[in-house]
């Protein structure tokens, strides 16, 4: 989602690609929790829901998401606008090329 969100938020929107980056792992965080609780709902009334897939993936994912995100807001302050702009740029291109090539080959 964010090799995607931040060039186009950033381009799209005029954001400052810093504020395009916190913007698009908010959005992120929202949409994940929002999918989480819809499809849980859904596995709880079925009587599928596996409470030891969130001890063994859920909690994990949560607290490297949080060290994460923390860490990346440390350091992201520390790159300059047209670096940090470039990357998420080249990176959304190879996203791109990768899935063509999966799509083709």
């Amino acid at each position: 989602g964010g090799i995607i969100y931040v060039p186009v938020l950033s381009a799209v929107s005029g954001l400052p690609i810093h504020i395009a980056a916190a913007t698009s792992t908010a959005m992120i965080v929202v949409v994940s929790l929002v999918g989480f609780i819809t499809r849980s709902s859904s596995r709880i009334e079925a009587g599928t829901f596996d409470l030891s897939l969130l001890s063994e993936f859920g909690l994990p994912l949560l607290i490297g998401s949080i060290i994460g995100a923390r860490f990346g807001a440390l350091k992201v302050k520390k790159i300059k606008s047209r670096e940090l702009l470039t990357f998420f740029w080249t990176v959304a291109i190879l996203a791109g090329i990768r899935i063509l090539m999966s799509e083709f080959f």
